[in-house]
């Protein structure tokens, strides 16, 4: 008993124990949480433990951290460190330099990023994206077969975003194709000062049940962000633009007008990140003919069944107020699909 003992202590002072290599975190409620840190962010702190595996821990929630290598840190005035968190006699935040250096003391609310993603440090991009598939079968009467497909993939870097969306829809009735419809969506941004931006946009759509055989708008103008954290983000941006309209019929004359346009996006995890609240807004307005327009509305929630594996559920709307007159102006469905991402 007395050898296991000596040799436990010896371990320790030698630094070979299972605490003396990890990082720790002292949460408010006087718990020590230990592992590895793997980043931090504007509102969670991702840690890898031996028990648990990857863990997330609301960042408000922790009273202090220290780290047992070095780790990048970014803070909130642009200062950037690359070194070790440790805490000095009275319990202060110190950072401690590669060659064992004591550097300034510093506050947990100073701190932005551990270990920041590429497009925060602006060492690279951050690559995002989902795909979506959903299927909808009726037999009887009539027998009718609703194929839905959707992918999105964004791109961010250090002040420029770029997004690319698509989604098709096909019906058929009785062995026959009714209905294929489509958009796409190409969009970039680059950030101006605080939470102005800079976008273009080039939206495109196609449905074969109203003839119509392309609508694509290109326009440019400026955005703002109310939000724009991992958790919960709100954007609005409006701007000039041009619409070219081809119609796959002899009825409708095709078209070039001038245009104005203007897009909503909205995203809120909540239930600790298990759902996604989501609303996408483009509007279209005819600026020769002024009482035409057109909204298209995607809004529902994302439910994040496992790391890559999601399933949505949709409530998309599209109003077009200068339809042809034999044609409904709007158009409303809910959708369900399961999908992938990464």
């Amino acid at each position: 008993m007395r050898q296991s003992s000596s040799l436990a202590v010896l371990l320790l002072l030698l630094g070979l124990g299972p605490a003396a290599h990890a990082d720790i975190l002292y949460m408010k409620n006087g718990d020590r949480i230990t592992g590895r840190v793997l980043e931090k962010t504007a509102e969670k702190m991702l840690l890898k433990t031996a028990y648990a595996g990857k863990i997330s821990i609301a960042w408000d929630e922790v009273q202090a951290f220290t780290t047992d290598k070095p780790v990048r840190l970014y803070f909130e005035d642009s200062g950037r460190a690359k070194a070790k968190v440790q805490r000095d006699a009275s319990g202060n935040q110190i950072l401690v330099k590669e060659d064992g250096e004591a550097g300034t003391p510093f506050t947990l609310g100073s701190l932005a990023y551990v270990n920041p993603p590429k497009h925060v440090s602006g060492e690279g991009y951050t690559w995002s994206g989902n795909v979506n598939f959903g299927f909808e079968s009726e037999r009887g009467n009539t027998d009718k077969d609703d194929y839905h497909l959707d992918g999105e993939i964004r791109v961010r870097g250090l002040r420029e975003r770029y997004r690319l969306y698509g989604e098709f829809d096909r019906e058929r009735s009785n062995n026959r194709t009714v209905k294929n419809q489509w958009k796409a969506i190409g969009s970039y941004s680059r950030d101006l000062r605080k939470k102005w931006y800079l976008f273009t946009n080039l939206f495109s759509e196609g449905d074969s049940k109203k003839d119509l055989e392309v609508r694509a708008t290109a326009s440019i103008g400026p955005g703002y962000r109310f939000f724009d954290t991992d958790d919960l983000s709100l954007s609005v941006e409006a701007g000039p633009g041009v619409t070219v309209e081809r119609w796959d019929n002899d009825l409708e004359d095709d078209e070039e007008y001038a245009t104005a346009r203007w897009g909503v996006e909205y995203e809120h995890y909540v239930y600790k990140r298990f759902a996604q609240l989501f609303h996408r807004q483009n509007g279209v307005w005819n600026l020769e003919e002024t009482s035409d327009y057109v909204l298209t509305t995607r809004t529902g929630v994302n439910f994040d069944l496992t790391k890559h594996l999601r399933s949505t559920f949709s409530y998309h709307y599209e109003y077009d107020n200068g339809a042809p007159r034999d044609r409904d102006k709007s158009d409303s469905k809910v959708i369900a699909t399961v999908g992938y991402k990464w």
